[in-house]
């Protein structure tokens, strides 16, 4: 069994796993930290909430202030808690001049820099076990004898296009370099029969390379998948999620992390693509072209997935595009909990 819960952090992401390993206890992971207006911090109200005994590990996906706002609050918590943290991953190099370059404003390289400090402090009083700089290249996760996470992205290409300073041409606050989304991470939780596709702000060029070098790690079933960069048109690839997934079943959930924007986020490219395409749109938030979807569409979904037995208004908000989403995989299959 695997729990995966995309928060409601507005425009970001915080993505968090648990599962039972092999001796039957809980474990918990967490992907990404954004916190909400008024420094609200979903995922540690959550952490509070069921008293944590550890963290198996936290990942920052690449370093976007929408990604990691909240994991100082997290490492706070932990520490005043002595809960440990067995293994800080991410994709960022620290030294100055990553720091400086990684991110755009002043307050968001601050953040960064802050985060990295913490996370030395902690690692000399072994309130963080162990850190490692992740890419395509690192072994596997194992989470249980079923399951196991896998890291697909960033290549060494990847990595080489942020040092040269490749452009690339992402919608992007204030806060953030749209180079640095050269390092975001794709990663894949996978049993043998099924596979979960979890894809931060990578750009469509990575899903293209992962669709030609990786396609044998995408011949199992998806169950889950997540639209790249909040949905949007930059990063979302139509053969990728058409023809390089091969194998899934009608109505195979897509989520959008999304919150208030300036961008369009989710794009109509990218929401008309999966609703054309036998996919089942999930949102934490209906904001751009999600407003195009009617409650058809949605009763279509409820039905398909026997979440509702009678149509949806989209006069109000619903269950499918608006807050926290909820899968839980049990027995090879998915369950949509909330």
């Amino acid at each position: 069994m695997i729990k995966v819960t995309f928060k409601n952090v507005d425009q970001g992401d915080s993505i968090i796993l648990e599962w039972i390993n092999d001796d039957g206890k809980r474990k918990i992971a967490i992907i990404d930290c954004n916190l909400l207006p008024g420094n609200r911090n979903p995922v540690l109200d959550y952490i509070q909430s069921i008293k944590i005994p550890e963290i198996e590990f936290l990942i920052l996906s690449h370093p976007h202030l929408d990604h990691y706002a909240g994991f100082c609050d997290i490492l706070e918590y932990c520490e005043q808690n002595k809960i440990p943290v067995n293994w800080f991953l991410h994709t960022s190099m620290q030294v100055p001049e990553f720091l400086q370059t990684s991110a755009k404003s002043a307050y968001a390289n601050n953040e960064l820099a802050k985060l990295f400090i913490k996370i030395r402090k902690l690692l000399k009083s072994e309130g963080i076990r162990n850190h490692g700089y992740v890419t395509d290249n690192v072994r596997e996760i194992r989470l249980n004898n079923y399951i196991r996470l896998k890291f697909l992205s960033p290549s060494p290409h990847e990595c080489d296009n942020f040092v040269k300073n490749v452009p690339l041409f992402h919608e992007e606050d204030g806060h953030n370099n749209p180079n640095s989304n050269w390092l975001s991470t794709v990663i894949k939780i996978y049993s043998e029969k099924w596979f979960i596709l979890l894809t931060s702000d990578v750009d469509k060029s990575v899903l293209l390379r992962i669709g030609t070098k990786h396609s044998v790690e995408l011949t199992s079933e998806l169950l889950l998948g997540q639209s790249p960069h909040h949905g949007a048109r930059g990063n979302h690839r139509n053969s990728f999620w058409k023809t390089g997934i091969t194998n899934r079943k009608k109505k195979t959930p897509i989520v959008f992390s999304v919150g208030d924007n300036p961008y369009g986020h989710p794009s109509y490219e990218a929401v008309d693509f999966f609703r054309t395409h036998d996919y089942a749109i999930f949102a934490t938030n209906q904001m751009g072209s999600l407003n195009t979807i009617d409650a058809k569409d949605v009763h279509e979904i409820s039905v398909l997935l026997d979440f509702v037995s009678k149509p949806l208004s989209m006069k109000v908000p619903n269950k499918f595009l608006n807050g926290d989403k909820v899968f839980v995989i049990k027995d090879n299959k998915l369950e949509f909990i909330e």
